[in-house]
């Protein structure tokens, strides 16, 4: 079977875990297991639901799946809104355990596994790969990486903010505009954070002031003032110096690796922010 088929196949199965989770426990079918007599099949500590069966089911296709939709997506993480915690939308969607999330997390299972359809059905068109999903002409022969900048992206496991404001734009070639987009991340985080609503410069200097800072930075797990200066500096900088000059200067970047140093630095200050506490009080 071809991957798009099993794509198709693997999104028509969540789609029908989706609905199985709405029912309630008593409304489920049940499921028969084919090597167990008739007569103990109900009886037996191994008979499940068709709900859990098929969780299980879906838990191991996207483990190969999954691998395959995020190399045509960029599409793995989900970051817990309440804890910060990162986690692939794989466990988090078909997790046991009762969460929060785990419906918006089953919707970007779907939303992935459909998207990497149309992505993959886009480069069978053009060419670009065969139906095993396979890249194909000159890039043949060469390790994933060395195929295309694109698998580069992937294989840094970037910081899920930085991969949806800038994937799709640089992949499209389009690097000056994927590099404002991951800075735009960044500040955005900063503010949400700090809860100020101030810009570049002046948001930074003002939350990581190492005087009054509203987000301190710890480093093994002490407070020391020239960490905290060190960093603002990171920040400002990123801002002054990469942020400002894309946004209002006509750049032409045409290096995708370049650009893959500044994405790779923006992925850097993001997973820091992810453990670093406010004081908004």
């Amino acid at each position: 079977m071809d991957l798009y088929k099993k794509l198709q196949w693997f999104f028509e199965e969540l789609k029908e875990y989706k609905e199985l989770l709405e029912k309630p426990e008593s409304e489920l079918p049940e499921h028969e297991y084919p090597f167990l007599p008739k007569d103990l099949q109900r009886n037996s500590p191994k008979f499940k639901n068709v709900r859990e069966s098929l969780r299980e089911k879906l838990v191991e296709k996207s483990g190969a799946l999954g691998q395959s939709i995020e190399e045509l997506t960029g599409l793995r993480y989900i970051q817990l809104p309440a804890t910060g915690e990162v986690k692939t939308i794989w466990a988090e969607g078909l997790t046991t355990f009762p969460s929060p999330y785990r419906e918006s997390s089953l919707d970007k299972c779907l939303d992935a596994t459909k998207e990497a359809m149309g992505k993959l059905k886009s480069d069978i068109e053009k060419g670009k790969r065969d139906k095993q999903g396979d890249l194909t002409g000159k890039t043949q022969g060469k390790s994933n990486i060395e195929k295309a900048p694109i698998n580069l992206f992937d294989a840094l496991k970037l910081h899920p903010k930085i991969v949806n404001a800038s994937r799709a734009l640089f992949e499209d070639e389009y690097y000056a505009e994927a590099i404002f987009a991951a800075f735009k991340a960044v500040e955005n985080f900063v503010q949400d954070k700090s809860g100020l609503t101030l810009y570049g410069t002046n948001l930074m200097e003002r939350v990581f002031n190492e005087e009054n800072p509203i987000i301190k930075v710890p480093e093994a797990g002490h407070y020391y003032k020239e960490v905290q200066k060190g960093f603002k500096h990171l920040f400002i900088g990123a801002s002054q110096g990469i942020r400002n000059p894309k946004a209002h200067k006509e750049i032409i970047q045409k290096d995708p690796y370049i650009t893959l140093h500044y994405l790779g630095f923006f992925s850097f200050l993001l997973k820091r922010i992810d453990y670093w506490k406010a004081d908004i009080s």
